[in-house]
């Protein structure tokens, strides 16, 4: 019997996985591959591939193409207007213009994808991002999966709500977001089918059908039987991993460092924290600076390593979208995580607090969950092996392969409406 075709629409690239969005791409190509021969076209990369990358791709996940959207200030009216000022007209374009053209498919894409599917003989699309999918016209020309990750609505109020901008920008910006709650249900009812990863996104209208796929710990899919020794009761290492380059992570660690971590030193001495990851280490140590015990170690080859030698790890995070990955990737290498509300709440359901995790409702609490830990041996112990269980269990990459594999056969079996949609010129 011959297996289904997939085409793979990928925003951006998935190689090489260092951070949360190639990742998923590649785990999602690595599960499709468990189904069908994929072939994937990169979608929106936003600079242009070196020889040398098209080649890995081409080798890693078989690259067929590379295709560019236009930017919503390229089309309609505002094209006239965008070379004269780039960063202003796309600002204008999606604060007054239609809303629905961010989603949109836009004519150049539409043809070359069809000849796609045409050619590759393909019978199942999977894309992610439904402002970078909606532009290919894909869920026209064949059935097609959507994965959400993050919702573009919930993205921008927090953008809102963080820059607490005020006059004329300010209501532009929720007028776009009026707009994108309206506008957003009728395009999610063209897919065949649709991932959310988490789990309170499903009561946005249109999602109540979506399945849930969540992010995982990517260590779960290179090493998947990982088994890690409980800390060394002598460490007294905080460890933090992130992207010094992303806004939410950096606010959360320098509230961290300013107001928690002093009161962690005072309690006790000889207390470390490892700042791990990549972006602007220097940047972010001019920021923070670097009060004793605090050692900015950067992007690492072997996060194993890391782990091994923390007692603990921290996720000191209040802000941003998605899901804090960072969480599920501490517990999976078996070290206690002490969490704000923020990062746990789409773990909430399965990770209990003072059971698998430690919360801290405010800085001083984060301090004393710190402190508990780190003198405690045993509650460090209890902590991690019961959150690495649930991870394990719950979020882990067979988890996500199961999900995808199932999702996938789902919609390769059944049949799909024809769904129609104006094009951009």
């Amino acid at each position: 019997m011959r297996r289904s075709q997939i085409l793979f629409l990928c925003p951006g690239v998935p190689h090489p996985p260092f951070h949360g969005a190639p990742q998923r791409n590649h785990l999602l190509y690595e599960s499709l591959r468990s189904v069908g021969d994929v072939a994937t076209v990169v979608v929106g990369h936003n600079k242009p591939l070196c020889e040398e990358d098209l080649r890995t791709l081409r080798k890693t996940h078989n690259l067929i193409g590379v295709l560019e959207p236009r930017k919503l200030g390229q089309t309609g009216a505002f094209r006239l207007l965008h070379p004269l000022h780039p960063r202003r007209i796309e600002f204008l374009a999606r604060a007054i213009g239609d809303a629905d053209r961010e989603y949109r498919p836009q004519r150049h894409l539409r043809e070359t994808i069809r000849e796609i599917i045409a050619r590759e003989q393909i019978t199942l699309v999977v894309g992610r991002y439904a402002h970078i999918i909606g532009k290919t016209g894909a869920a026209d020309l064949a059935p097609t999966l959507l994965d959400i990750d993050d919702l573009q609505p919930e993205m921008l109020e927090r953008s809102i709500q963080h820059r607490r901008t005020s006059g004329i920008a300010s209501r532009l910006e929720k007028r776009r977001l009026r707009r994108l709650r309206a506008r957003l249900p009728a395009r999610f009812e063209q897919y065949a089918g649709l991932w959310v990863a988490n789990p309170n996104h499903r009561s946005f209208p249109g999602l109540e059908r979506a399945s849930l796929l969540p992010n995982v710990p990517y260590t779960s899919y290179t090493k998947p039987d990982l088994s890690p020794e409980p800390s060394d009761a002598a460490s007294r290492t905080l460890l933090f991993v992130g992207n010094l380059g992303h806004n939410p992570n950096l606010f959360g660690l320098e509230r961290f460092i300013h107001l928690s971590w002093p009161v962690v030193r005072n309690a006790v001495p000889d207390a470390r924290l490892d700042i791990v990851g990549s972006g602007n280490t220097e940047g972010a140590r001019r920021r923070m600076g670097e009060p004793a015990g605090v050692h900015y170690r950067g992007l690492i080859e072997d996060l194993d390593e890391a782990y091994a030698q923390a007692a603990l790890s921290i996720v000191p995070i209040y802000d941003g979208s998605g899901t804090n990955i960072k969480v599920a990737e501490s517990l999976y290498h078996g070290r206690a995580t002490v969490v704000t509300p923020f990062a746990l709440r789409e773990y909430a359901p399965h990770l209990s607090a003072n059971e698998s995790v430690l919360v801290g409702n405010s800085d001083a609490e984060l301090a004393e969950a710190c402190i508990r830990l780190l003198t405690d041996n045993t509650l460090r112990d209890s902590i991690a092996a019961t959150g690495r269980e649930t991870i394990r269990t719950r979020f882990s990459f067979s988890v996500f392969r199961e999900r995808v594999v199932a999702e996938v056969q789902r919609v390769l079996n059944g049949a799909t409406e024809d769904t129609g949609a104006a094009e951009d010129q």
